[in-house]
């Protein structure tokens, strides 16, 4: 029991933190639900795809909005915890609380929820993987339309591998390392839907989004959970369909009319779960009505600007909430000879004496630990109390402001 309150001790900061990163996120999904009920981003749905990854990004990162981090906390972090000190913290515990084995539980479930949802995905990508594997080319009287729509959409990148599936009601392309896009026969007997279907597929190759896509699912699978990560994971789909979209519609010169009556022939019947595919994860209406928005490819110079500034609202935040939380620095006549005795390195010019500099720029002095009673009155009796004013007389109330660093003495 001893060594299971230690555990949920020990989890309470991780869980803290954990409760700061879905707020961050949070509140950055408001930001980008209201961003994105402008028409600019509507017209720009690479710009909000990558907004989304941001805030999905969020729900991971140890800081955001009106969080304060710094790097010493970050290392705090990474450092392994003294399972053995909280057991001994915890031996005065003579039973299991009930909040602690609701910890531990709770903890449990997350890890066996995560590590289900990672196998089943990567399972599912592997058998899609090696079934499309075995499925004949496309016939050569289909070749040319695949060159043709390969150079228009890809340029001098290399054709991709294109399948045919009789099994397919949908055009999708899978596989991380090898990719691949299939087409079912029944697009064959239809050049221009199968001209707009290659130049859909060819656009989420172009733009790499299987690598993201897998990235954003291993995200969404760590935070399953968080419901603010499973909308941002489905905005982020609609919006890099959308993306693929205005690339295919651009590329082949299409009429937006035509290309949204493909796509209503296409969502008919949708593709398996592990590819990535024209049918696209709903959101039907919208990618046809975005049709008529004139939707701009990729991202200009106002969505970099758009989505640096939002980047940039956790790390304007962050630097200044960590600067005003900087400790104060005391420092007197006696605490520079017991300092120079007991660490001798802390004298950086090697002249025997400890100047307020040196004191103040020796991290372990500064933020000492000091767990015994004694221990803290003596340090109170030592401090160089009311500093600003230039008093620097010895007290146990601390009178002190944030230019505390100045010699007085004792």
């Amino acid at each position: 029991m001893n060594v299971l309150a230690a555990i949920s001790h020990a989890s309470l900061p991780v869980l803290a933190r954990v409760a700061e990163m879905f707020i961050a996120a949070s509140l950055l999904a408001v930001l980008a639900w209201a961003a994105s009920r402008t028409r600019w981003l509507q017209q720009r749905p690479a710009v909000a795809a990558a907004m989304w990854s941001l805030v999905l990004a969020k729900a991971v990162m140890p800081w955001g909005p009106h969080l304060t981090w710094h790097y010493r906390d970050a290392a705090a972090s990474a450092a392994p915890i003294n399972i053995e000190a909280q057991i001994h913290a915890a031996q005065a515990v003579p039973s299991l609380h009930w909040w602690q084995a609701a910890i531990i539980v709770g903890i449990g479930l997350w890890l066996a929820g995560a590590l289900w949802r990672m196998s089943r995905r990567v399972s599912a990508s592997s058998r899609l993987a090696s079934r499309t594997q075995t499925l004949p080319a496309i016939d050569a009287t289909a070749q040319h339309v695949v060159r043709d729509v390969a150079a228009l959409v890809l340029g001098e990148s290399p054709i991709p591998d294109v399948r045919v599936s009789a099994t397919a009601t949908t055009p999708f392309c899978v596989g991380l390392l090898q990719p691949r896009v299939v087409v079912p026969t029944t697009l064959l007997a239809h050049p221009a839907r199968l001209r707009a279907a290659l130049a859909h597929e060819f656009a989420h190759l172009r733009r790499r989004d299987l690598a993201w896509r897998a990235l954003q699912l291993l995200v969404l699978d760590m935070v399953w959970c968080f419901p603010v990560a499973q909308l941002a994971s489905r905005r982020i789909d609609a919006a890099r369909e959308a993306a693929c979209d205005a690339i295919a519609v651009s590329a082949l010169a299409m009429v937006p009319s035509a290309y949204g009556a493909l796509l209503l022939d296409v969502a008919l019947a949708r593709g398996p779960r592990a590819a990535l595919g024209m049918a696209g994860n709903g959101q039907l209406r919208s990618r046809i009505t975005g049709l008529a928005y004139d939707r701009k490819q990729g991202v200009d110079r106002l969505g970099w600007a758009l989505l640096v500034g939002f980047a940039a609202v956790a790390t304007l935040s962050v630097h200044a909430q960590a600067k005003s939380a900087e400790r104060p620095c005391y420092y007197s006549a006696e605490l520079a000879e017991s300092l120079l005795v007991a660490h001798p390195e802390a004298d950086r010019n090697a002249d025997g004496e400890l100047s307020r500099d040196e004191v103040c720029g020796f991290e372990p002095w500064r933020e000492p630990d000091v767990s015994d009673a004694s221990e803290v009155t003596n340090l109170l009796a030592s401090m160089c109390c009311n500093c600003q004013s230039g008093g620097g007389t010895p007290s146990s109330s601390l009178e002190l402001g944030p230019q505390a660093c100045v010699e007085g003495a004792p």
